[in-house]
């Protein structure tokens, strides 16, 4: 996505400026834009006739279903571009307006004396978790680090100084997932305690990968993750971002155990299950907002 590369450029800045109160505006028209060329030139792979072929909603709702995922991804991308730029006061009086509902599922899962891993999909803007203060007390001094995909350098240096400015007591790690020396780096985390957080709706080349079900068809899961979790025994904590009403909202789920039997695949198998069941719920409570609807299409049916 050509707005989401723009991020890595500092001639763009100023396009990142503008309070999230005011996203809304700015993503209104530009996704229309975008809604229409993907409607007349995408052909099959136009995000309106993936949702139709899922059957996502009723026939004369898809329209506005697929304008809504347009406009929605856009103003994950502006939030996570104001995040990385914007004044570190301006974000800190921002992210107090957040409501954060099921806060006590998180105190839950610190209280098990055990490593927590977070995770989510890509609804909305992840990032909203780390800026937000209330989640910030809480955790109290753990490692907190977020595997990032491929990413610029530049990038990646501009998320730790922004997240460090903006917290100070904040013991922040960004892993790279591209480079499989980090995965010490992961059971070093979680051993001491500390807190991983993802997105697990998405498989890269690069990761350890293994094909289940989702939404009906055959997909690549991230299971890295999985393996090394269920050796060191962790909790999961599902936990997502989305805009309800027309205001930031950080939802924390009921956590669960990490599963170790003597059948380490069945142990795989079923946790990774239990995930995806978790994100597939989650998403189809608010499908507009979940951003990569396109990756069903070339996904072989179950």
């Amino acid at each position: 996505m050509l707005i989401y590369k723009m991020l890595n450029n500092d001639k763009f800045r100023f396009l990142w400026m503008a309070h999230p109160d005011w996203h809304f505006l700015i993503a209104a028209p530009f996704s229309f834009l975008i809604f229409l060329v993907d409607c007349l030139f995408s052909g099959k792979e136009s995000t309106y006739r993936i949702m139709k072929r899922l059957k996502l909603n009723q026939k004369h709702a898809m329209f506005r279903l697929s304008y809504l995922n347009h406009y929605y991804s856009n103003r994950a991308i502006y939030n996570y571009g104001w995040l990385l730029y914007s004044n570190v006061e301006k974000i800190k009086k921002a992210i107090n307006q957040f409501e954060v509902v099921g806060l006590k599922h998180l105190e839950h899962a610190l209280n098990c004396d055990k490593g927590v891993i977070i995770f989510s999909a890509h609804v909305g803007c992840f990032f909203n978790v780390l800026f937000c203060e209330q989640i910030v007390k809480l955790v109290n001094g753990r490692k907190v680090a977020l595997l990032s995909p491929e990413n610029k350098e530049k990038r990646k240096m501009q998320i730790k100084n922004q997240i460090r400015r903006t917290f100070t007591d904040l013991n922040f790690d960004l892993i790279d997932i591209t480079n499989k020396r980090e995965g010490i780096n992961i059971i070093r985390t979680l051993k001491k305690k500390g807190i991983i957080g993802c997105t697990l709706d998405y498989a890269y080349p690069y990761t350890r990968n293994k094909e289940i079900e989702f939404f009906g068809r055959k997909v690549e899961f991230p299971i890295g993750l999985v393996e090394i979790s269920r050796k060191i025994e962790v909790v999961y904590l599902p936990c997502f971002s989305y805009i309800k009403k027309g205001r930031t909202t950080l939802e924390f789920m009921e956590m669960f155990h990490s599963i170790k039997s003597e059948d380490a695949e069945r142990d795989i198998d079923t946790t990774s299950a239990k995930i995806n069941t978790i994100l597939e719920n989650k998403i189809m409570e608010i499908p507009e907002q979940w951003s990569f609807w396109l990756r069903l299409f070339t996904a072989k049916p179950t």
